[in-house]
């Protein structure tokens, strides 16, 4: 059920992060909103593809 549950929430995450950086594509380059999303999208790719734990502390994060 865990699993299950990670696997949701990921795939989500991931459907967000794809819709932001399509979005961003639109603001120029120097633009402070499309700066500050690629250091978020950075992130957000980092911890996507790090391995899944069931644990609480897990999904806080």
């Amino acid at each position: 059920m865990a699993e299950e549950i990670a696997l949701q929430l990921t795939g989500h995450a991931r459907a967000v992060a794809a819709e932001l950086r399509h979005r961003c594509t639109a603001l120029p380059p120097e633009a402070e909103p499309r700066v500050l999303a690629e250091v978020m999208l950075e992130e957000a790719e980092r911890r996507l593809d790090e391995p899944r734990q069931a644990t609480v502390r897990c999904v806080q994060m």
